[in-house]
């Protein structure tokens, strides 16, 4: 079993004086200040406490000097002066040490600068959400697994004509198709949902005042791995609209719109957690999109190949940060562990309801055609065409930019290099229309 000093923690134990004076520390007060026991000693624990701090530090001090003196808990931030640096530390004063001499206090600092950060994280992103539900246009009704309503945003009480409070607590289907020759049409779609089928479709339902008016429907189950907690369900006036191309094309635009915001919040969630990597997937998406309208893809296909790109390495979200920004080589192990990105990429999407093969594209994305790639060894023609595009843009954007380990390569490096490996890694029509958009200058990267 390991020691204190040795255990992987970043705790640390420090013995002070009753002026707050070191008498002794464990060896992992380094990680904290980067000073050793040895240095530390005589010097007042509070000469490496933030300064807005110290009065909270020393008022513990006298706390475990009064008579009825404990344990005393708070929060500080202590200084690191080697690395000019801070960690936020959970520091609790033990109290007074009677049976040692010199008296002393003894303290222990825990590092919650991680904890802390992700919990701030975690309380923006559910603002995030509550923005996207109470600020979006459209009408917007979430309820719980039996169908009754939990919240609904203004939009839809604009739209149906009610307050929240008539409508909370109530079955959805009672609120919008009661007394309607639409009732059973609503159950059943609502039954269907419930069992975990998304759904986009027109109909008709009914506002308060009993006026029929059409609807485009997009109702999606609410899962958390297997566990389903209830539909988030949009409704959307389309009865002034022609029922014709353009209505249609402008509710797939629509729908369009909320995989891009999907994709852009997954992206998002990846570059706040590795600063290196930051506009990477953009950067390779745009270049991605360029090759694909030189080869002149379709359009559904250059849509398909963006919206990867953009997320293709989502899967790295679960790779501790430390390894994403090693500013050195990795060791075999790391390498390893960091290869399971695209696997993991695809387990993460896969479950997302995407028009197009997102989550495939993701997953081939460092496959190569002479079998040599990774997760899968895929060969050749198991390859999806558009993750062969993605794999060369992905190299391209990565050669050419900084890392934490090297700068970036010239272009005419890079181009050298692909073109080395063309028809062996790289598919040979898209190596050439790589090379020919970044020869001619018909793009360039923007940052």
């Amino acid at each position: 079993m390991p020691t204190f000093d040795e255990n992987p923690f970043k705790i640390a134990i420090i013995i002070t004086d009753e002026l707050g004076k070191v008498i002794s520390a464990s060896s992992s007060i380094v990680y904290f200040i980067g000073l050793s026991p040895k240095e530390l000693i005589g010097r007042s624990i509070c000469e490496f406490v933030d300064e807005k701090d110290l009065p909270t530090a020393k008022e513990c001090l006298l706390k475990c000097l009064s008579k009825d003196g404990g344990s005393v808990t708070t929060a500080y931030q202590v200084l690191n002066p080697q690395k000019k640096s801070k960690n936020l530390v959970l520091a609790t004063y033990h109290g007074l040490l009677k049976d040692v001499n010199p008296k002393g206090i003894a303290i222990s600092w825990s590092d919650i600068s991680k904890e802390t950060k992700a919990r701030q994280e975690l309380k923006r992103e559910r603002a995030r959400l509550q923005y996207l539900f109470y600020d979006n246009p459209e009408a917007i009704v979430l309820t719980d697994k039996n169908n009754f309503i939990v919240e609904v945003n203004d939009p839809f009480c604009k739209l149906f004509g009610y307050d929240k409070e008539e409508v909370r607590g109530k079955h959805v289907d009672e609120i919008v198709a009661k007394d309607s020759p639409y009732f059973e049409e609503a159950s059943h779609l609502s039954s269907l949902v419930t069992s975990g089928k998304a759904l986009d479709l027109e109909s008709v339902r009914k506002k308060k005042d009993g006026t029929l008016f059409e609807v485009a429907i997009t109702a999606i189950p609410v899962k958390f791995g297997d566990e389903f907690f209830g539909i988030y369900t949009i409704y959307r006036d389309i009865s002034e609209r022609k029922r014709a191309a353009r209505k249609l094309k402008e509710y797939v635009g629509y729908l369009e719109r909320a995989w891009i915001q999907t994709i852009s919040a997954l992206g998002f969630a990846l570059e706040q957690r590795d600063p290196y990597t930051a506009g990477h997937q953009r950067r390779v998406a745009e270049l991605a999109k360029a090759i694909a309208l030189k080869l002149q893809l379709t359009e559904d296909d250059v849509k398909a190949l963006y919206m990867a790109s953009l997320v293709h390495d989502i899967g790295k979200i679960r790779i501790p940060a430390e390894i994403l920004t090693k500013p050195s080589k990795l060791t075999f192990e790391e390498y390893e562990l960091v290869k399971t990105h695209p696997r993991v990429g695809f387990e993460i999407l896969k479950s997302i309801e995407f028009p197009w093969p997102i989550a495939e594209i993701v997953y081939q994305h460092h496959e190569k055609l002479d079998g040599s790639g990774y997760p899968r060894g895929l060969w050749r023609s198991e390859i999806h065409p558009l993750a062969l595009i993605l794999t060369a843009a992905d190299v391209v954007e990565a050669m050419v930019s900084d890392r934490p380990y090297r700068k970036g390569l010239p272009v005419v490096t890079v181009l050298a290099e692909i073109e080395a490996f063309k028809d062996t890694y790289y598919d040979p029509w898209v190596v050439e229309a790589c090379s020919s958009l970044l020869k001619n200058g018909e793009f360039s990267f923007k940052d």
